[in-house]
């Protein structure tokens, strides 16, 4: 059997969507960081959104000899909101990643959400009889990835499910696409210094 045919087997084999929680004080904790990493073996391209990032948290996830294996033959594009706490350090990691790997691309959400922040947090991964998702509540950070006590689901998506959330996808994503811009954009770059400083005025607190 296949390394990507054993992962939809292992995948296939929870019910509709296995729920867990992450826990690092818990025995029975899962991770984050490793589910994403073992939805991605196989995979034949991605799609990463989360509300935050840190370069702590770009480097566990894109840094990774697993994850940097999945990337070296697949596309994956991450989307990084900049309501809060993605910083210049953050965005420098990610560029460099991207520098060193033609396959990973990369999108900040510059978006004006009335009254709300930009928030999701989810992976999904295409293989060739569907997908799997893994959403939750873990952001692009350390503590979401590893060390925060989070819930998050994995679940399998056929191929007529992944087809139809694609669709549902790319509306989303026309729809905001004069909001969806470059890591180099000005405006992105101003906004990533603005959450740096806040983060430094908290430090100091």
């Amino acid at each position: 059997m296949t390394a990507r045919k054993e992962v939809m087997r292992q995948a296939s084999a929870r019910v509709a969507s296995d729920i867990v929680i992450q826990d690092p004080e818990w025995d029975d904790s899962k991770y984050l960081l490793e589910e994403i990493l073992l939805a991605s073996q196989g995979a034949t391209g991605g799609v990463g959104v989360f509300a935050f990032a840190s370069a702590g948290g770009v480097k566990l996830l894109l840094e990774d000899p697993d994850f940097l294996s999945f990337i070296r033959n697949s596309p994956f594009e991450l989307i990084v909101g900049m309501d809060a706490i993605t910083d210049t350090k953050a965005l420098d990691a990610i560029s460099t990643t991207i520098s060193r790997n033609g396959n990973l691309t990369a999108r900040a959400f510059m978006g004006k959400i009335s009254g709300g922040i930009f928030h999701p947090k989810l992976c999904w991964f295409r293989h060739r009889s569907g997908a799997i998702c893994v959403l939750g509540s873990g952001n692009l950070t350390p503590g979401g990835l590893r060390g925060n006590c989070e819930a998050f689901s994995t679940t399998v998506l056929a191929s007529k499910q992944l087809r139809r959330w694609e669709r549902i996808w790319r509306s989303w994503s026309d729809c905001h696409r004069s909001e969806l811009l470059q890591l180099s954009d000005p405006d992105v770059q101003k906004r990533a210094r603005e959450n740096a400083a806040v983060k430094r005025v908290f430090k100091e607190l």
